[in-house]
């Protein structure tokens, strides 16, 4: 009677987590070794420059988020220049791979599709005629 109960029991549970939509697996595990807060810094000519950038889930872990700053220094030919972006990556509908859409400060826009490769990951954008085409 007892494995008859756990049984029971173990497919209400399992129907439970099909029926309210719930995953079972986490959505973000293959970016794990982005998540958190990152500083760079950078050397070289005309001058140093460096920035902040973070990766994190938002939205009860529903979407990535990663926002970027980056401050150039001035030089003798320009002023100092501030650059902001922001990259959310999401679920695809038809459980297509992940998307991502990039904003900037600079008004760019880039959707990009995700995909996974043995130690890596790579964000492709849309092919959009007479346009470049951008891949990190």
């Amino acid at each position: 009677m007892k494995k008859l109960e756990l049984f029971l029991t173990a497919i209400l549970l399992t129907s439970g987590q099909l029926l309210s939509g719930q995953q079972t697996t986490n959505p973000w595990e293959k970016w794990n070794f982005l998540l958190g807060e990152w500083v760079g810094e950078g050397g070289g000519q005309p001058g140093q420059n460096g920035g902040t950038f973070s990766f994190q889930t938002d939205l009860d872990k529903k979407i990535l988020v990663r926002k970027n700053h980056t401050v150039f220094p001035a030089t003798v030919s320009s002023p100092e220049k501030i650059h902001d972006d922001l990259l959310i990556v999401y679920p695809a509908s038809h459980n297509g791979p992940q998307e991502a859409i990039y904003f900037d400060n600079e008004g760019n826009t880039i959707k990009y599709k995700v995909s996974f490769h043995e130690n890596s990951l790579v964000l492709t954008s849309d092919i959009i005629p007479n346009t470049a085409r951008f891949r990190l």
